[in-house]
């Protein structure tokens, strides 16, 4: 409907809505779906047992995760002090519950949901690889992201906790994006 670009013709606005388009595709999902089509790739060739595949990607994502999450935690005590909100800050990374959520979602940085997200989706890929043999399996991904958007919005609309929602939110996602890996072993 030309919403960002309301005041100019259809034909005014085709290329920005084009690279707004883009842009909106190469967020997290992208990333999602590259990295669990290398995973198809690295798990089908070596076909590890679960328990060797899960150390080794605890390793590779979340020994890395761990280290950013410290870093980021206190390294926005400089901007906080700079800007004098370093008091509500400190507040916050005293909380135990704020560092289950900088370990859990990721929250410390807005970007850094990504690896444990990941990590968790890997946990799913004994059930993505049925698509390696059955590949229609592929087609799942319709299904999951499907059932997730809904139940996202169902959950929104919810009045629940903000701490439980952002949890079921990011379930909800993992469910959701186990549909990507179907597509990718397929």
């Amino acid at each position: 409907a030309g919403q960002p670009f309301a005041n100019y013709d259809s034909d005014a606005r085709l290329l920005p809505i084009f690279f707004r388009s883009l842009g909106e595709f190469s967020g997290s999902e992208m990333f999602f779906i590259f990295s669990l089509f290398l995973m198809a790739m690295r798990v089908d060739k070596k076909m590890p047992a679960y328990g060797a595949a899960i150390g080794q990607q605890a390793k590779r994502l979340l020994v890395p995760f761990v280290f950013w999450v410290i870093f980021y935690a206190f390294f926005r005590l400089i901007k906080a002090d700079a800007f004098g909100y370093a008091p509500d800050l400190w507040n916050e990374i005293t909380d135990a519950k704020t560092w289950l959520g900088y370990f859990v979602l990721g929250s410390s940085q807005y970007h850094m949901h990504f690896l444990p997200t990941l990590f968790a989706l890997f946990l799913f890929f004994p059930v993505m690889r049925i698509a390696t043999r059955y590949p229609v399996m592929g087609f799942a991904v319709l299904l999951t992201l499907g059932v997730m958007n809904s139940a996202q919005v169902f959950v929104w609309g919810l009045d629940l906790d903000p701490t439980l929602r952002d949890y079921l939110i990011r379930a909800l996602k993992i469910f959701g994006y186990v549909g990507y890996g179907f597509a990718a072993f397929a």
